[in-house]
């Protein structure tokens, strides 16, 4: 009997020590993610943008789109894919329904106008008249913007630079902006969310460093403040590119720090600050790529949304300045944009032929896209929302004059 009682103590000690190995030892997942044990794995990026791009549209056509949708929204226009048109009626619809007092969406996050006027910039949209309302003129007082702390601060000078939109009547302005976000700026280069976070942060700094390049040739205190934030993010850069925040390395904080390089017209692929050991940011980011177009969140996670849209807007960055166009949110090339363009006048000469059969070959074939809501709408010459061979085709017998009009 005695003997038995001795045993099972000995198990139960025995279970308990495998319990508690259980809780202190990490396991393979968590070793990947701390990079003790992962090995990224470079991919295509130039596929891999194609494929994200493909599925990003696929699934806008695919759903409701509105509110919520504006990065997806932004990377697609400004790689030149087509957007879904009834995303515009579905967002007036959700300003008209949603927006409160002095036009602003939300009461402490002056960050939803600003992505909001970005995605609509992006669009050829005008901001200052969505269904009736002026969604700049939120803009008026330095007590709201600075609510939601830098994030706040940072997204509206994007925005209101994007096409160099004029501040409403109040004590906002671009100068005021910047010396609030200067005074923001750790002893180590880096920037935080707010106070309450004393560490500097990846992400944020990035995001930050994207809102002063604007002013980075004329500013002395912008350039000399950029110069150190790009010594913090520069030093963060880990062995394989990547970079991380404070839940650890993610595509996010890859995919923010490069749209903040191709801002400032840094090369990406060759500045010495930011290769190391032959591996790129845009590299990095590859690695979290998912068959079939999206990004993972954590080397070892699955398809995740928010990185999804994050990595695909950071490619269209990447691959617009090495196009030789303007960055992802100077959208100064929108101006040339017509409000209205003919059905089948893809290029805006005021004449339909082969040079726009030309434009739309090249289009469907993704080998130059085209770019704008306008110039876009006039591509779609069946009318379905999409642009395909099907608009490909009815254009071809337009111009062969086989038809005489795209109703046929």
């Amino acid at each position: 009997m005695k003997k038995n009682r001795s045993v099972n103590r000995m198990i139960a000690f025995l279970t308990v020590c495998v319990l508690l190995c259980g809780l202190f030892l990490p396991c393979t997942a968590e070793a990947d993610d701390a990079g003790d044990e992962y090995v990224p794995v470079k991919q295509d990026a130039a596929k891999l943008y194609k494929n994200t791009g493909k599925y990003l549209s696929d699934s806008m056509t695919q759903s409701n789109t509105t509110f919520g949708s504006e990065w997806i929204v932004i990377g697609l226009a400004r790689s030149g894919r087509d957007i879904p048109y009834d995303y515009y009626a579905n967002i007036c619809e959700y300003i008209d329904s949603n927006i409160g007092e002095n036009e602003r969406l939300a009461r402490a996050r002056s960050s939803d106008n600003a992505k909001v006027i970005l995605a609509l910039t992006a669009l050829g949209k005008d901001p200052s008249d969505v269904a009736g309302h002026d969604l700049i003129s939120a803009f008026s007082e330095m007590s709201y913007v600075g609510k939601q702390g830098l994030n706040g601060f940072s997204w509206t000078l994007i925005a209101m630079d994007s096409l160099g939109y004029e501040f409403p009547e109040g004590d906002v302005t671009r100068e005021a902006i910047i010396e609030a976000i200067l005074e923001k700026q750790h002893d180590d280069g880096g920037f935080s969310l707010s106070s309450i976070f004393p560490n500097s942060d990846t992400d944020t700094t990035a995001m930050t460093l994207q809102a002063l390049a604007p002013y980075y040739e004329a500013n002395e205190n912008v350039k000399a403040a950029v110069d150190r934030g790009l010594s913090f993010l520069s030093a963060a850069q880990n062995e394989y590119g990547g970079f991380g925040s404070v839940d650890g390395a993610s595509s996010e904080s890859c995919s923010q720090v490069i749209v903040a390089l191709a801002a400032l017209g840094i090369d990406i692929d060759t500045d010495e600050r930011f290769v190391k050991n032959g591996w790129t940011a845009v590299d990095a980011l590859s690695s979290y790529g998912v068959s079939g177009g999206g990004f993972k969140h954590t080397p070892s996670g699955t398809r995740n949304g928010l990185a999804s849209e994050q990595g695909y807007y950071a490619l269209t960055a990447y691959f617009r300045v090495k196009e030789g166009k303007t960055s992802l949110y100077d959208m100064s090339d929108m101006e040339e944009t017509p409000s209205e363009m003919s059905k089948g006048d893809v290029n805006g000469d005021g004449m339909v032929s082969a040079d726009d059969l030309t434009m739309l070959s090249r289009h469907v074939a993704q080998i130059e896209m085209l770019n704008g809501a306008a110039v876009l709408k006039a591509a779609d010459v069946t009318g379905d929302g999409q642009i395909s061979a099907d608009d490909l085709t009815v254009l071809s017998r337009y111009v062969a004059q086989i038809i005489d009009s795209f109703d046929e």
